[in-house]
Formats: C-alpha cells, sequence, structure tokens
C-alpha cells in the first residue's frame, strides 16, 4: 500500500503537471502496485501467460530495468526486464505460465532494484512482490453428511466432495467445503478454507488426512490464524462404522508467525447420509455408450429452458410395455419453471385436457403425480399418475422426468431417486362411486418419447448437468417413499 500511495500522490493530479512530471530525482523511481499477485486455475486451463503491473511515478523517456526472480519452477518463464515506453507511468510483466500441474500450488517473488525504488519523503515503493498460482481440482460431489465437531459443538449437512484427477492408487481425495464456516458461520469463520481428507477406493474406509495443518478460515485474539492439526504419530484416529466416520486430532495455532502449534484436542463425526456407498466412474478406456432399451429409455443427456422445451411433438410410446402406439403432444410454457403437456391421452371418455404440468428445474421437467388434468363427460375429476408396466401398479409420490436426448428428442423416464418401484410410463384415472378407481384414457403411455419436426440436437446444457439436477431434485421436491396403488377395475 506504501507503493500505491507514493505512486498516487505522484501521478493523478491531472491539473498540476509539476507534481506529475517535476519531481526531484531523488524521489523518482519504480514499484510494485502490490505486495502479492497471482491467479488460481481449474484442471486443463487455457491461459498461457499471467500479466501484472510495475508502476514509476514521472513520465520521462523509454527505459529498461532489471527483474530479479528467486524460487520460481523452471516451467515459468519470467522476464529479467521490463521496459516502460516514453511518456508512459506503467508497465506490463508477462509471465508464461504453461505447464502447472492440477492440485499444484506454486509461489515465488519478484524483485525491482531497491535504489531504483519511488519515494515522497520517507514513503518508499514497494520493492518484492510475492507470485502465487495454484490449479484447483474440479471438485465434485458424491454425497452429503452430518457434520459435527467439538470445536464448534454444532451440526452441519455439508456436501462430500472429491477430486477426480488425483491419482494416487487406491485413494480418493476427499473435503468438506468450507466446513467450519458453515458450523460456526460468518461472524467467526471466514469461507475458502476446506477440511480435506483421503478415503480407500474401493471401500471408503478412512486413511486419513493431508499431512500439513489446514487452514480453518478463522483467528483468534493473540494465538493467531486457527488450524486442523491430524497426526497419527500422536495417537489421533480415523475410523469408521458402516457410514458414520469418527476423527481425532488437535486444533493448532501460529501466533501469526511461520510455525504451528498444537493447541487444543479436537474431535469431529460425519455421517453419510445421502449417495453412500457412492459408485466411482470407471477409469480408464472410452466410456461405453448407454444401452437405449425400447424407445431410449434413460438416454437423457441435457436439460433446456421452458422456451427449448415449448412446441409440438410426435409422442411415440409403449401401450402398457405391450404396443407400439403414438400421439399428437404439446408443450407449452406456463412460465419460466412450469411447463405444460396437453394430447398425451386418448379421449373414450371425452376428456377435457387442460394439461399435465410439469415442473421446470436444474433444465429438466419433473412430473409429480396426482394431480387433475381435466374432468371427462361424466362430469368426474381426472388425475393423472405414474405408472410402472412391470408391477402393473399407479404411485401417488415417484415421480418421471423429462430431458433431452442427444438427437433432440425428449426422454421421460423413472426418477432415479425414487424409493421403491421404477416407473416408466403416465396413467389416468376417475372414481366412480364408493367402487375405486377406474382407468380412463384409451391407452397407458410407457417409456414416452417426443419428437419434434424440426430438432436436430439436444440443447446445451442450462443451469446445471443432469446428474445434478437429478441429485439436487431430492430436496427441491422433498422426495419421500412411494405409495401404490392397484387397479381396481378398467
Amino acid at each position: 500500500m506504501a507503493g500505491i500511495a507514493a505512486f498516487t500522490l505522484a501521478s493523478c493530479d491531472d491539473g498540476n503537471e509539476g507534481a506529475i512530471y517535476n519531481l526531484p530525482e531523488s524521489e523518482q523511481g519504480y514499484s510494485f502496485l502490490t505486495e502479492s499477485a497471482g491467479a488460481s486455475y481449474g484442471p486443463g486451463y487455457e491461459e498461457k501467460t499471467y500479466s501484472f503491473k510495475v508502476a514509476r511515478n514521472f513520465a520521462g523517456s523509454e527505459a529498461t530495468i532489471n527483474l530479479t526472480v528467486d524460487g520460481a519452477n523452471e516451467l515459468f518463464k519470467v522476464p529479467s526486464t521490463v521496459t516502460f515506453a516514453a511518456g508512459e507511468t506503467l508497465a506490463d510483466i508477462v509471465i508464461g505460465i504453461e505447464g502447472m500441474a492440477t492440485g499444484s500450488s506454486y509461489n515465488f517473488t519478484v524483485a525491482l532494484d531497491s535504489t531504483n525504488l519511488s519515494s515522497i519523503g520517507e514513503t518508499k515503493g514497494i520493492a518484492v512482490t510475492e507470485l502465487q498460482f495454484a490449479v484447483d481440482y474440479s471438485w465434485t460431489k458424491m454425497g452429503v453428511c452430518e457434520v459435527s465437531d467439538d470445536w464448534s459443538e454444532e451440526t452441519a449437512e455439508i456436501d462430500l466432495e472429491y477430486a477426480p484427477e488425483y491419482n494416487e492408487e487406491g485413494k480418493i481425495l476427499c473435503r468438506f467445503p468450507n466446513m467450519e464456516y458453515y458450523l460456526l458461520g460468518p461472524k467467526y469463520i471466514t469461507p475458502g478454507y476446506h477440511f480435506q481428507f483421503f478415503l480407500a477406493k474401493d471401500t471408503f474406509d478412512p486413511l486419513g488426512t493431508l499431512a500439513v495443518a489446514q487452514l480453518m478460515g478463522m483467528t483468534n485474539g493473540d494465538d493467531g490464524n486457527i488450524y486442523w492439526i491430524y497426526s497419527p504419530a500422536s495417537g489421533h484416529t480415523f475410523t469408521r462404522e458402516n457410514n458414520v466416520y469418527t476423527l481425532s486430532g488437535y486444533v493448532g495455532y501460529d501466533e501469526y508467525g511461520p510455525s504451528v502449534k498444537a493447541g487444543w484436542y479436537y474431535n469431529m463425526e460425519f455421517k453419510w447420509t445421502e449417495g453412500y456407498p457412492f459408485e466411482l466412474p470407471d477409469e480408464g478406456g472410452e466410456e461405453e455408450p448407454e444401452e437405449e432399451v425400447g424407445n431410449g429409455f434413460g438416454a437423457i443427456v441435457a436439460g433446456g429452458t421452458a422456451d427449448n422445451y415449448a412446441g409440438t411433438y410426435t409422442a411415440t410410446f409403449v401401450d402398457d410395455g405391450k404396443k407400439e402406439k403414438s400421439a399428437e403432444v404439446t408443450l407449452t410454457k406456463v412460465d419460466d419453471n412450469t411447463v405444460s403437456m396437453t394430447g398425451l391421452f386418448g379421449s373414450t371418455y371425452e376428456l377435457e385436457d387442460t394439461g399435465i404440468m410439469l415442473n421446470l428445474f436444474g433444465g429438466l421437467l419433473y412430473f409429480q403425480p396426482d394431480q387433475v388434468m381435466g374432468k371427462n363427460k361424466y362430469a368426474n375429476e381426472v388425475y393423472v399418475y405414474s405408472y410402472s408396466s412391470e408391477t402393473g401398479y399407479f404411485y401417488d409420490e415417484a415421480m418421471l422426468v423429462g430431458g433431452f436426448k442427444e438427437n433432440g428428442d425428449i426422454q421421460f423416464v423413472n426418477y432415479s431417486y425414487n424409493d421403491g418401484d421404477a416407473v416408466d410410463g403416465f396413467i389416468n384415472v376417475f372414481m366412480v362411486g364408493e367402487d375405486g378407481p377406474y382407468l380412463g384414457a384409451d391407452y397407458i403411455p410407457c417409456n414416452v418419447v417426443l419428437k419434434a419436426a424440426e430438432q436436430a440436437e439436444a440443447p446445451a446444457k442450462s443451469i446445471k448437468t443432469v446428474v445434478e439436477s437429478l441429485n439436487d431434485a431430492r430436496t427441491f421436491f422433498d422426495v419421500k417413499a412411494s405409495n401404490t396403488k392397484s387397479f381396481i377395475r378398467k
């Protein structure tokens, strides 16, 4: 900040050229703008260079000054000089950054000759700046855990993430992002500090944490920065029983200095409540194409907006799992979060089709059963439910989900987090007296595919990936166990 002040006072007063350009030679000089710079990138980053600025507090002729680099990995291409154009007070230092490894961090310093520093009175410019670079993992969600520890004395639901790019044999690198922030909140914790640990690939047994002390994102008076410490040599343990994990360790502190001391005992527990056990993707080789069944049941690859889905389609489906049929179907945008589907059912009972409402979440269409879709000629309200051609039951809570296939067709499939039997179709029913429900359509559409006349391919994935949307929908729709109802008569 001292360097910024020295530069600012000498160069921002456009109404006083003498103050800007006619400083005494003893005060003229150069300075970095900050004491640190750098950037963080993701896996497969494409940036080839990184640039930051150096300043001078006078607008002189062209000048070249020397730079000194200390501690830089040989992959970084750092120039030995920087040149100011005539009349310019800022110049760019451009560094080559290709070749940084995923999961790695780097730091080094770049310095100016201290005899050339800018100066206004006793205020000096910044002679050395530290460059910090990192390439983080992509961090993919693998579940949700109930996490608690005796440092916060709180419990919170926190996503469990793993680093797909981490490749040490037999290990998965996992983390709880912003763990102590979720436990203690913004009053005590700065976000951006994550608790990282290892699980076994095949068994998900605990294998320890990072070997270094990990910052919590908290300071504590004279104790300085606060850390998580795990040291098996000190008797610390990391164990599990089924999906419940327990870890012991220390809370450390650094007194704002370079070394970390053990301060307090630390215990944590987490229960892996969602996504356990997690199925890791296959490693190596080309991914096997998804096998299509019937009309491509299960081959959703993309979502879209309500505008993407709106249109007229030819629906093809299997009637109760037995015979191919078709119908003309219209999807209409109700609002940004709702699409109405009409025309799927026949009209034996002169159904006044007011539409099946589909909720749009994460780019996918979610059908929630037990909804009225119109009245028939008997003035009965006609309900639409989800249906399983395998069991012959219809369901009042199991959801169907629709999305785009590779070729642009829309496919309706079983929602993967339904609790119980899989559903593959729609059915509408109405009640007659005390006799129970009647099947109210000409057919029961299962494995429904909608084909638009001009749709060439799936739109770009919107908002979330298909997998993320399916997972996040569990909370959004408050997914419960699926109840069943059998037909009384047709």
